[in-house]
Parts: structure tokens; C-alpha cells; sequence
């Protein structure tokens, strides 16, 4: 077992300059208080192109729990858009840039496990790896088979509780220290 950090990443908005949150991770409260908010009167109901989401908080877990973990977080006094979960010790790359024009050829930047934070498993097409989704114990579809344009982030509005299973892939979890140089040219096959 290896201690492992993970980041929520989203962005708040209150009419004051804080929301609450107490999120729970595994059945267990990762975080709860309240978190300085981007002020906007009236609040948004959709995210901002102009901001770039970031890391709300981090708690530490440990690489040994994988595969589904229920997640709740309940927002009041402003609006939560959240976006994802990372991690470290995750063996996904760090994408520098695709190469044009071919979109299956990848140049990645690998980094050390304990640096490298990413989705703890791999992104596709149909999913985010965030399922079972429910707002307020009602069964929820926000965002099925997203296409890479619209809205990516759940929105979370004052007095909701979102919840949802997060897939930790355990295949993702890796030890090996970076040895090796950075910008290599990797070939992936095509779809």
C-alpha cells in the first residue's frame, strides 16, 4: 500500500466569496467547510468558457482501493462545476500534443508516479469513467457519449447532493521511477 494523493478538480461560484462543500470519497468525508469561490451575481448555470477549472482540494487514500468508489458532494451557497477526479501513482501519459495530422500518434512527457497526476483510469468517448450518477437520491444523465464538444463539468447548484461511483482502474496503478527521456514519440494504433 502506497499513500496516494487525489485532486478534485472544478471551479466554485457564490454570490459572497465562499460555498460549502463535504464531499465523501469511499463512504468516508475527504472534505467539508467552505472554499473560496469565483463571486457572480447571478450565479451561472452553465460553466464559463473563460475559466479554467482547478484543483478545489487534495485528501490522501491509498493505491490498494480501486475499482468503483462511491462519491457524494453536497454544495450550498453557490454553484460547484465539477469536473474530475486525479490522481497520482496513475499510469495514464501526460499528453504533450497530438501530432497533426495524425490524431493516434501521441508525444508524451513521462514523469515520475508520485508527480504524475492524472484520471485514474482512461477516458473514452462514452464515458468519463463517473457512473451511476444521481442528483438528490433521482437518477441523473448529464453528459452520455460526449463527443469532445459541450459542456464537460457537472454542474452542482446550492442545497444538491451529487453522487456517483468513480472507476480507479487497477491496472492504472503503477511504482516504476521515471528513468528515460522526455518528449518521445510514441505510435498508438488507430481506432
Amino acid at each position: 500500500m502506497v499513500a496516494r494523493t487525489a485532486k478534485f478538480i472544478g471551479s466554485a461560484y457564490s454570490t459572497g466569496s465562499t460555498i460549502s462543500l463535504e464531499v465523501q470519497y469511499n463512504n468516508n468525508i475527504v472534505y467539508s467547510g467552505n472554499m473560496a469561490a469565483i463571486t457572480q451575481d447571478p450565479l451561472p448555470l452553465i460553466e464559463s468558457t473563460d475559466v479554467i477549472p482547478d484543483s478545489l482540494f487534495t485528501f490522501v487514500t491509498d493505491t490498494d482501493i480501486t475499482g468503483e468508489i462511491p462519491v457524494t458532494i453536497t454544495v450550498t451557497g453557490g454553484t460547484l462545476f465539477f469536473y474530475s477526479v486525479q490522481m497520482n501513482y496513475t499510469g495514464n501519459s501526460v499528453v504533450a500534443g497530438d501530432v497533426y495530422p495524425n490524431p493516434t500518434e501521441w508525444i508524451v512527457t513521462p514523469v515520475a508516479p508520485v508527480d504524475l497526476f492524472r484520471r485514474p483510469s482512461t477516458s473514452t468517448i462514452e464515458t468519463d469513467n463517473i457512473t451511476n450518477t444521481t442528483k438528490n437520491g433521482t437518477a441523473w444523465s448529464w453528459r452520455n457519449n460526449a463527443t469532445g464538444v459541450g459542456d464537460w463539468s457537472y454542474p452542482v447548484y446550492s442545497d444538491e447532493t451529487f453522487s456517483f461511483d468513480l472507476f480507479v482502474d487497477p491496472a492504472k496503478v503503477v511504482f516504476d521511477t521515471y528513468t528515460g527521456a522526455t518528449n518521445v514519440p510514441i505510435t498508438t494504433p488507430g481506432p
